[in-house]
């Protein structure tokens, strides 16, 4: 259960928050598979995860030409499912 407002988009629950950059993404046919807004472990900042490397690299490719806007975080792979214990 997030600690945060959820709400149902595109068919899924998510972050309140995320709506509008995930409407976006979706809108240019980049597909994620998670999102969050304030995720704890990352120190309280939002993330996206992708479902593969070439959404990410639509992403990136539209971050990088906002002159104003940084990307200081370059992507985990995960390739197995993390320990239950």
């Amino acid at each position: 259960m997030a600690d945060h407002p959820q709400t149902r988009f595109g068919g899924v629950e998510v972050d309140a928050a995320m709506v509008p950059l995930l409407r976006e993404l979706w809108r240019r046919g980049i597909r994620t598979v998670a999102s969050c807004q304030s995720w704890a472990v990352m120190g309280g900042a939002a993330y996206v995860g992708f479902v593969a490397e070439a959404d990410y690299a639509a992403f990136k490719k539209i971050v990088l030409s906002a002159s104003r806007i940084v990307v200081d975080v370059e992507p985990a792979v995960v390739t197995e499912d993390p320990p239950t214990s």
